[in-house]
């Protein structure tokens, strides 16, 4: 069981390090709504969930494994608001709303 935990545990570390790329990428193109948000924050709760569950496997303390609960249910709602949000966003125009920056408008006029 620890194993898998720990599979858990990088494949959410995974998720968060993408998410973050993610956004940092969409920040410097200007764009201001996103799904990562949601996606990063519920990404870092996962990893949070896999290292109780492997100090659970360890430890055997009942704390921890209602606490891991706890935190998946957390994490689940995020990310759950976060695509419904999302999806609001894109019905909205039908389409994804980009943001440009301000460089982008300079060369308008």
């Amino acid at each position: 069981m620890l194993i898998f935990d720990i599979m858990v545990t990088l494949v959410a570390f995974a998720l968060a390090v993408l998410s973050l790329n993610a956004l940092n990428i969409m920040r410097k193109q200007g764009i201001k709504k996103t799904l990562w948000k949601p996606v990063l924050l519920s990404g870092s709760l996962f990893v949070l969930m896999g290292i109780l569950h492997s100090i659970y496997s360890i430890l055997d303390l009942r704390f921890f494994m209602v606490l891991s609960h706890i935190i998946t249910f957390i994490a689940l709602t995020i990310l759950t608001y976060g695509v419904y949000a999302y999806l609001k966003l894109v019905k909205k125009g039908g389409k994804v709303i980009f943001i440009p920056t301000t460089e982008e408008h300079k060369g308008e006029g």
